[in-house]
């Protein structure tokens, strides 16, 4: 079972630290940040600041001696914490200053949980139903979604922050979908797939996109030798590593997985932080075999996929009509220019096993992975979770400024 080890405040407790180093933070742009996520290695500052006593953690201050938001997440499931994880607010080309100390965790309250992980299984006795988490499960056989919402809350594990949700059809589909938010508040544990119907809109949202065969919102297939793959073969589970108040984290993996006679293993990790209208994505295929990574995006509408390009980083996105509700909706990828990325629509090809039919997608085909992997964001803007995406204008804006957030990361200077 994963170990949660993360530890959020928001207070100010200048007198409980025992020890302190300065952290300075570089927003390189004239863009200011919001939820900015950076990320120190535990390791390191062990090595720089000294071991901790038992019951303390590195705990970020910044200069006026509050606490910022943070938890302390353990990676790899060795119970240790690997990465201090923490969001600071920017203004444009700011310096900042963390001051990072050692805290008794013990006097540590918890914090707004922004981001939450599910995988829900009905158990139905007569008409009734009553729904368990698990922090782990296998994917079941099948394309049928009718079995699928039978088993499981919604078809399959779930992810979502305080402003966007999203779920994997956990059979042999494997494809995205989007449950637009108009709440901050989380709502996968408690409402979606439990009470009402989530194809109607909600207090809190619904699901807003049609996947049908598509690869929906940011799954992946494979290309070989002249050849489309879906990514559904071989035993495939899902297993929780970090549940966070600002940062969760979980594994789709998949074992043996066949490729013209090559058996996979391909692991898709999945990680959503607070404040973000996005997901992140590392893929990793293992032996490389010359295979070519796609990650897909539906086009069940017609909308025509624009590409925005930079020295670093190449953005395929959608906007239009093309939302459950035929309202506004814009989605797509976001990738670095690095693995070469080929851009273009996929009408109607087989994929891998029978029924396995791929159609009306959005095609980001990264041509040059790196060590066998691939990582890139998945961004999904519903025009009633903000105004921002209320027309093509405000929309462009909004991915530009993204791009260019992306394309020049914070700097982190220990």
């Amino acid at each position: 079972m994963y170990k949660k080890l993360f530890l959020i405040v928001g207070l100010t407790c200048a007198a409980l630290f025992t020890g302190a180093a300065r952290v300075i933070v570089v927003n390189p742009v004239n863009v200011a940040r919001v939820d900015e996520p950076v990320i120190l290695s535990q390791k390191y500052l062990l090595k720089k600041y000294g071991e901790l006593k038992q019951n303390e953690v590195f705990v970020p201050f910044n200069s006026s001696g509050v606490v910022l938001p943070f938890q302390c997440d353990d990676l790899n499931g060795d119970g240790v914490c690997d990465e201090l994880f923490f969001l600071v607010d920017m203004q444009a080309n700011e310096k900042l200053t963390v001051q990072i100390k050692k805290v008794d965790k013990k006097t540590l309250p918890s914090f707004t949980v922004r981001t939450n992980l599910r995988l829900g299984y009905k158990h139905w006795q007569g008409s009734g139903m009553t729904v368990t988490e698990a922090d782990a499960g296998d994917r079941i056989s099948g394309f049928d979604t009718n079995v699928s919402q039978k088993v499981m809350q919604f078809e399959g594990p779930g992810w979502e922050n305080d402003k966007v949700a999203f779920r994997n059809y956990f059979d042999q589909r494997n494809g995205m979908d989007i449950f637009g938010k108009v709440t901050d508040k989380m709502v996968m544990d408690s409402v979606v797939g439990i009470k009402g119907t989530y194809h109607v809109m909600g207090w809190w949202g619904m699901d807003i996109l049609k996947v049908n065969n598509s690869l929906g919102a940011g799954a992946i297939a494979l290309y070989y030798n002249g050849k489309y793959y879906r990514v559904n073969g071989g035993k495939s589970t899902y297993k929780k590593i970090i549940e966070g108040p600002l940062r969760s984290v979980f594994d789709l993996n998949f074992q043996g997985v066949d490729v013209d006679g090559h058996q996979l293993n391909i692991n898709h990790r999945i990680s959503i932080e607070a404040g973000k209208f996005y997901y992140n994505n590392q893929i990793t295929v293992q032996p490389e075999k010359g295979m070519d990574i796609l990650v897909g995006f539906a086009d069940l509408h017609k909308v025509k996929a624009e590409l925005y390009q930079t020295k670093k980083s190449d953005f395929s996105f959608a906007y239009g009509i093309q939302s459950y509700s035929d309202e506004p909706l814009g989605f797509g990828v976001l990738i670095a220019k690095k693995y070469k990325s080929a851009i273009y629509d996929l009408d109607n090809h087989e994929l891998g096993l029978d029924n396995a039919l791929v159609t009306q997608s959005h095609i980001v085909r990264p041509t040059k992975p790196c060590g066998g992997g691939v990582q890139y964001r998945f961004y999904a803007c519903w025009e009633k979770t903000d105004t921002a995406f209320v027309n093509k204008d405000k929309m462009a804006a909004f991915l530009h400024k993204e791009q260019l957030l992306f394309d020049n990361p914070v700097k982190v200077k220990l």
